[in-house]
């Protein structure tokens, strides 16, 4: 789902695009140019390497069709920096998911899939010579997506601190979407298409000027791991690559554009434009994720949104947000689902946590909101959950001295502190202030190779492979967020039952987006969320129907609805069973531990 697409352009390209045209040294400037003229090369390459798999259609040597769409995905892989950085959308159509989307301008339309992963999914069906004319379509698509490329061409200001963040967030994307086969699911060639991405990275770093010893020294070692002899996609050792690979050869990109006193673009965006990593622990930037003008709030702010949320006296139910999002259990309630305040029923859905909710483009498990404000003013007003009574409180708040002092000190300018917009601004700013990044996987990361277990250690690994798990809760964050820019948040059809009965299953009742978008294709698609302090808010899925992660593990490795016998015609998550083992299915449970915050 594209959201947001205006507000994405405000916040990230107009300002990078400003900022390019700043004075450049006379070296930047010239190393800028022979990085223009290796895109140029590599565009040029990807066209005739298109033009010649169109050629080879017209034949009935499929052995050619599968060299052709490797040539054509290496010579993608070889621009993707700048393609995924500059032009988004131009590289959602090129090498986006094979599943339709709702347009962003309007909810009602389908947006068909196009591009690499559509090509994929044909070439590697059964009977593939019948499937040349889709072939042939999606070869013209990807020619004509490349020919608009060309024609854009003089629009990129190539400087050295826009490509060097081009770089750094095309590294992001090979972490979080490559290694997990996101973008080549079928095929499987994430770990050579990750080797070219390394040798692009060093091509371009070449090209701007001298390249650190100790960079290349990490790339050739990343290189050898991933073209190491018996190595593949589902037993590579991601965790290992990550730490004594990934996190090094980032520092050794970040200290060589330091050394080169190369500075970042400054613009508002989720991951920090000076972070040394995307898993650095304050790489992420939650006003980006908040409405915009919100600035980063101040203590006082985060003091009194804290005091509001365990006040009970703002619901005429007597609740507080603290009711169902209790701390101990990472911001959850530990029910199925909690109980309306209107009649004696439960609510509709599984009470979701606030762990990460600060870091996400929508919130809600249909998406219907975009920031934390409206969330709480949802809740707030919410008859069934919440039953506001605000006029009554901020009455009561007045007559507290302790609460007074804690709103004039959180709008000491302000002539009326007491204010209903005052107090969902104050809740949004204690969600955005929870803390993130202390989880053993963490440490790990950053490298204490004893923080996780050898059992977490192959449960991650598992995780970001074979389980597949990381194609939908994206690394780090482990949610739907989409990396690099993390301006939309997927939703997925998993075909969750209304029962554990596996043997007569039937899917659940809850409609989930469709019920906000009104367009058949989000019939129970629900946002996914994050993976981290799983471990403690079990039960689990929107409808709480599991009790376990183990329950959980067990579904998907089944192939989610469809496995257990439940028919959906959209259900996008892939129905082919995992043929996960006994001892990988407690190792992906002994790593969604390692996701709990300390």
């Amino acid at each position: 789902m594209i959201r947001k697409s205006v507000r994405t352009f405000l916040l990230i390209w107009l300002p990078v695009v400003l900022i390019a045209f700043r004075s450049l040294a006379p070296d930047d400037r010239e190393g800028a140019d022979r990085v223009l003229l290796l895109y140029d090369r590599d565009l040029q390459a990807l066209e005739q390497a298109l033009l010649h798999f169109e050629a080879d259609l017209g034949t009935t040597d499929t052995l050619s069709w599968f060299m052709d769409f490797r040539a054509c995905r290496t010579a993608y892989k070889r621009i993707e920096y700048l393609v995924g950085y500059q032009f988004p959308l131009i590289a959602q159509r090129i090498n986006g998911p094979a599943l339709p989307e709702v347009e962003a301008a309007d909810f009602h339309e389908t947006g068909q899939p196009t591009g690499f992963q559509v090509l994929e999914e044909d070439l590697f069906s059964p009977g593939v010579l019948r499937r040349a004319p889709a072939l042939q379509k999606e070869i013209k698509h990807l020619i004509a997506y490349t020919r608009i490329l060309k024609q854009q061409q003089g629009t990129f200001p190539f400087t050295a601190p826009l490509i060097y963040d081009a770089l750094r967030l095309n590294l992001y994307t090979l972490a979080a979407k490559g290694l997990s086969g996101f973008d080549s699911p079928v095929a499987f060639q994430s770990l050579e298409e990750a080797v070219t991405t390394l040798e692009t990275t060093e091509a371009v770093l070449n090209a701007l000027g001298p390249v650190d010893a100790a960079f290349r020294v990490q790339l050739q070692y990343g290189r050898s791991l991933l073209l190491a002899p018996g190595v593949t996609f589902d037993n590579f050792d991601r965790a290992s690559f990550f730490r004594r690979v990934y996190q090094p050869l980032l520092s050794a990109l970040y200290r060589q554009q330091q050394q080169q006193h190369i500075a970042s673009p400054q613009v508002l965006r989720a991951v920090k434009t000076d972070a040394e990593s995307f898993l650095a622990p304050a790489a992420y930037d939650p006003v980006f994720f908040a409405p915009p003008g919100t600035r980063p709030a101040t203590p006082a702010l985060v003091a009194l949104g804290n005091a509001l949320f365990a006040d009970n006296t703002m619901s005429r139910g007597g609740r507080s947000c603290k009711s169902c999002h209790a701390p101990g259990k990472a911001f959850t309630d530990g029910l199925k689902v909690n109980r309306s305040l209107q009649r004696d029923e439960g609510l509709m859905r599984n009470t979701p946590s606030l762990s990460y909710a600060a870091l996400q483009p929508a919130l809600f498990y249909d998406v219907r909101v975009d920031f934390l404000e409206q969330q709480a003013h949802d809740v707030l007003f919410n008859k069934a959950e919440m039953d506001a009574a605000l006029e009554q409180a901020i009455t009561g708040f007045k007559k507290n001295k302790t609460m007074r002092k804690a709103f004039a000190a959180a709008f000491p300018r302000h002539p009326d502190p007491f204010r209903q917009e005052h107090i969902i601004q104050a809740l949004a700013a204690y969600q955005r202030s929870l803390p993130r990044f202390s989880a053993p996987f963490d440490r790990y990361m950053a490298g204490d190779s004893l923080a996780m277990s050898k059992q977490q250690v192959a449960g991650f690994n598992l995780f970001m492979g074979k389980a597949k798990c990381g194609t939908c809760h994206f690394m780090p964050l482990f949610n739907g967020a989409v990396p690099p820019f993390y301006d939309r948040i997927d939703s997925e059809i998993l075909g969750v039952p209304g029962a554990k009965d596996t043997l007569n299953a039937f899917v659940d009742k809850d409609l989930g987006a469709y019920n906000h978008f009104k367009n058949a294709i989000k019939k129970y698609a629900f946002k996914t969320p994050t993976v981290r302090n799983a471990a403690l808010t079990a039960p689990y899925m929107h409808n709480g129907v599991y009790d376990s992660l183990e329950e959980v593990i067990d579904f998907y490795n089944r192939g989610g609805g469809a496995g257990i016998g439940i028919t959906l015609r959209n259900q996008t998550l892939p129905a082919d069973a995992l043929q996960l083992d006994a001892t990988e299915q407690r190792a992906l449970v002994a790593f969604i531990h390692a996701l709990s915050d300390q």
